[in-house]
């Protein structure tokens, strides 16, 4: 797994610990809130009664059962069940069911899958009152409430997941496109500095290897300079200059073999670097699509700089990926080749970059320019 994506997960990670924390911090005490409003309205609703029955039992003359039983029915009706009496005798049963209680206490229970509030406590008389209410409704509200706010974190989740994905992934795409760029360049140097110490060469070889190894290490110095800030650079930002196409033709021609060129006298206003690396790049592609021995033609005219192989040519998905690699999955992911990093130079540029290619006929990769600050134009 990649640095970027272990960071992408714990962070991920760490954010929805700190958000769902943050998340029960608020939605705690909504639900407490409304629990607390059902107990004491049971609370209000039983003292009431509790008063009333002590003034009917101490009234001489009035019977304890029947005012109960009138109580217990009264109650039932708006879904309260009532209990009144103590060991010797039941004044008034309505409850559902009997909970345990000791006289002076309240507490949630549940029974057959329905909360209740139940309210226990001790009449003038010595009989026991107990008020048994169903909290369903708040129950069911506090429910809602809190599958409404895991809902909303969810989808706020999902959206910063993504969003933070992109980002991330955006942040070290120019690192992965450096790492490519680097690659060739190294190589060839590297494979100079080895003949050189293994091959008799004559003074004349030895030199032009030497200033070869000097010239690629200082352009590659140039390269790595510009891929870092790539992804941050704005139209404008890079230092153009008039160059001739023919120039960056030989370039190429120097750092790949079989590689023919007509450049026609054109010049394109550029960064020399950038534009030498996209050209480059292509060349690359284009010999590697290529059987051993055949040549890649490189062409300018007015306004485009065309890549021409005879290679092995790209089927369909992945044309579709190096016409457009920002939107379309590599088919291939060992062999980027650098066709981001092609796309972001010609952009910057004010140009486009695409490709036509037949599986076993080769490829076609155009540059065109419809900046008018970069558009090319004969000596």
């Amino acid at each position: 797994m990649k640095l970027w994506s272990k960071t992408y997960l714990c962070t991920v990670a760490l954010f929805m610990l700190v958000f769902y924390t943050a998340l029960f911090l608020l939605t705690a005490p909504a639900v407490k809130l409304r629990l607390k409003a059902a107990k004491e309205a049971a609370l209000s609703e039983e003292y009431a009664i509790s008063r009333s029955l002590d003034s009917a039992f101490s009234t001489e003359g009035m019977n304890r059962k029947q005012s109960s039983q009138t109580f217990g029915e009264y109650y039932s009706g708006r879904g309260v069940g009532l209990y009144v009496g103590n060991e010797e005798e039941t004044l008034n049963d309505s409850l559902s069911f009997r909970p345990e209680y000791e006289s002076g206490t309240v507490k949630f229970t549940r029974h057959d899958g329905v909360y209740y509030i139940c309210v226990a406590d001790r009449l003038a008389s010595g009989c026991d009152l107990v008020y048994l209410g169903s909290v369903q409704e708040q129950v069911n509200a506090c429910i809602r409430t809190v599958i409404s706010s895991v809902m909303a974190g969810a989808a706020a989740l999902i959206a910063v997941s993504v969003l933070l994905y992109f980002l991330l992934k955006r942040i070290n795409r120019p690192m992965e496109r450096l790492a490519h760029e680097l690659k060739t360049p190294l190589t060839a140097i590297s494979g100079y500095a080895q003949m050189i110490q293994i091959s008799t060469m004559s003074d004349e070889q030895r030199y032009e290897a030497t200033q070869y190894i000097i010239d690629e290490s200082r352009r590659l110095g140039e390269i790595a300079s510009k891929l870092l800030t790539l992804s941050n650079l704005k139209d404008g930002d890079v230092n153009r200059e008039s160059i001739e196409v023919e120039e960056l033709f030989i370039s190429a021609q120097s750092t790949y073999p079989n590689v023919i060129y007509e450049a026609n006298g054109q010049r394109v206003y550029a960064d020399r670097a950038l534009m030498q690396s996209l050209i480059n790049n292509l060349v690359s592609n284009a010999l590697k699509a290529s059987s051993e021995g055949e040549t890649v033609e490189l062409t300018a005219e007015k306004g485009f700089i065309r890549v021409t192989d005879h290679g092995s040519g790209m089927d369909e998905k992945q044309l579709a990926y190096v016409n457009n690699p920002n939107r379309t999955e590599n088919p291939n992911s060992r062999n980027g080749f650098g066709i981001p990093l092609c796309h972001e130079i010609a952009r910057l540029h004010g140009a486009s970059l695409s490709f036509k290619s037949e599986a076993g006929r080769g490829t076609v990769a155009t540059l065109s320019f419809h900046d008018g600050n970069s558009f090319m134009s004969t000596r």
